[in-house]
Protein backbone atom coordinates (compact mmCIF):
# COMPACT_ATOMS: atom_id res chain seq x y z
CA UNK A 1 0.00 0.00 0.00
CA UNK A 2 0.90 3.36 -0.12
CA UNK A 3 0.46 5.66 2.66
CA UNK A 4 1.99 9.41 2.05
CA UNK A 5 4.97 10.15 3.52
CA UNK A 6 5.65 6.70 4.23
CA UNK A 7 7.54 3.92 2.41
CA UNK A 8 5.50 1.11 3.09
CA UNK A 9 7.15 -1.75 1.88
CA UNK A 10 5.57 -5.12 2.03
CA UNK A 11 8.01 -7.30 1.33
CA UNK A 12 7.37 -11.15 1.27
CA UNK A 13 8.97 -14.48 2.32
CA UNK A 14 7.92 -17.93 1.01
CA UNK A 15 4.93 -19.57 1.89
CA UNK A 16 5.03 -21.27 5.21
CA UNK A 17 3.03 -24.64 5.97
CA UNK A 18 0.79 -23.88 9.19
CA UNK A 19 0.58 -27.62 9.85
CA UNK A 20 2.47 -30.56 8.16
CA UNK A 21 5.24 -30.35 5.39
CA UNK A 22 2.51 -29.95 2.75
CA UNK A 23 4.68 -28.52 -0.50
CA UNK A 24 3.67 -24.59 -0.89
CA UNK A 25 1.63 -24.23 -4.10
CA UNK A 26 3.82 -22.56 -6.97
CA UNK A 27 2.49 -20.14 -9.66
CA UNK A 28 0.76 -19.81 -11.44
CA UNK A 29 -1.52 -21.84 -9.42
CA UNK A 30 -4.96 -20.92 -8.44
CA UNK A 31 -5.18 -20.14 -4.30
CA UNK A 32 -7.81 -19.36 -2.09
CA UNK A 33 -6.41 -16.16 -0.45
CA UNK A 34 -7.60 -15.26 3.01
CA UNK A 35 -7.13 -11.70 4.55
CA UNK A 36 -8.88 -10.63 7.45
CA UNK A 37 -6.62 -7.24 7.50
CA UNK A 38 -7.28 -3.74 7.03
CA UNK A 39 -6.35 -3.65 3.48
CA UNK A 40 -7.27 -6.66 2.21
CA UNK A 41 -5.76 -5.65 -1.43
CA UNK A 42 -2.13 -5.21 -0.32
CA UNK A 43 -2.28 -8.78 0.42
CA UNK A 44 -4.05 -10.33 -2.54
CA UNK A 45 -1.48 -7.65 -4.69
CA UNK A 46 1.32 -9.11 -3.66
CA UNK A 47 0.35 -12.52 -3.93
CA UNK A 48 -1.06 -11.71 -7.82
CA UNK A 49 2.35 -10.29 -8.25
CA UNK A 50 3.90 -13.79 -7.55
CA UNK A 51 2.21 -15.05 -10.12
CA UNK A 52 -0.46 -16.57 -8.66
CA UNK A 53 -4.61 -17.00 -9.87
CA UNK A 54 -6.59 -15.85 -6.65
CA UNK A 55 -9.96 -16.34 -5.34
CA UNK A 56 -10.18 -13.39 -3.02
CA UNK A 57 -11.81 -13.76 0.00
CA UNK A 58 -11.41 -10.15 2.06
CA UNK A 59 -13.03 -10.63 5.70
CA UNK A 60 -14.22 -8.02 7.34
CA UNK A 61 -11.76 -7.27 10.26
CA UNK A 62 -11.64 -9.22 13.62
CA UNK A 63 -14.41 -11.70 11.61
CA UNK A 64 -13.43 -15.35 12.94
CA UNK A 65 -12.18 -17.67 10.90
CA UNK A 66 -14.54 -20.94 11.21
CA UNK A 67 -13.83 -24.66 10.58
CA UNK A 68 -16.79 -24.40 7.89
CA UNK A 69 -15.22 -20.99 6.17
CA UNK A 70 -12.11 -23.53 5.54
CA UNK A 71 -14.19 -26.75 4.79
CA UNK A 72 -15.79 -24.97 2.01
CA UNK A 73 -12.94 -23.75 0.19
CA UNK A 74 -10.97 -25.86 -2.30
CA UNK A 75 -7.66 -24.37 -1.81
CA UNK A 76 -4.90 -24.21 -1.32
CA UNK A 77 -5.19 -21.44 1.14
CA UNK A 78 -2.86 -18.73 1.71
CA UNK A 79 -3.57 -16.51 4.41
CA UNK A 80 -2.10 -13.51 6.44
CA UNK A 81 0.45 -14.09 9.97
CA UNK A 82 -2.39 -12.12 11.57
CA UNK A 83 -5.37 -14.18 10.17
CA UNK A 84 -3.24 -17.09 11.25
CA UNK A 85 -4.07 -16.33 14.97
CA UNK A 86 -7.42 -17.03 14.52
CA UNK A 87 -7.41 -20.04 12.60
CA UNK A 88 -9.58 -22.78 14.18
CA UNK A 89 -8.63 -25.95 15.04
CA UNK A 90 -8.62 -27.88 11.50
CA UNK A 91 -7.65 -30.66 9.33
CA UNK A 92 -6.30 -29.26 6.41
CA UNK A 93 -2.83 -29.61 5.42
CA UNK A 94 -3.26 -27.16 2.59
CA UNK A 95 -2.83 -24.04 4.56
CA UNK A 96 0.02 -21.71 4.07
CA UNK A 97 0.65 -18.08 5.50
CA UNK A 98 2.73 -15.49 3.27
CA UNK A 99 5.23 -13.98 5.72
CA UNK A 100 4.93 -10.86 5.35
CA UNK A 101 7.25 -8.02 7.05
CA UNK A 102 6.72 -4.34 6.47
CA UNK A 103 9.43 -2.24 6.09
CA UNK A 104 8.59 0.87 7.53
CA UNK A 105 11.47 4.06 8.04
CA UNK A 106 12.50 4.79 11.44
CA UNK A 107 11.50 8.09 11.98
CA UNK A 108 8.04 6.78 11.30
CA UNK A 109 8.39 3.62 13.75
CA UNK A 110 9.92 6.29 16.35
CA UNK A 111 6.73 8.17 15.99
CA UNK A 112 4.79 5.55 16.49
CA UNK A 113 6.52 4.40 19.74
CA UNK A 114 6.34 7.87 20.86
CA UNK A 115 2.51 7.36 20.02
CA UNK A 116 2.33 4.02 21.98
CA UNK A 117 4.24 5.00 25.03
CA UNK A 118 1.51 8.33 25.41
CA UNK A 119 -0.86 5.75 25.74
CA UNK A 120 0.06 3.20 28.05
CA UNK A 121 0.76 5.28 30.87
Amino acid sequence: GDFPGAAFDLEGGELEPIIGQAPPPVPPAQIDALAGIADPESFFEALALRGFRLRRHPLVDHQPITAEMLAALPGPVVLTGKDRMRLPPHEREDLFVLPVRARLPEEVLQRIAAHVREFST
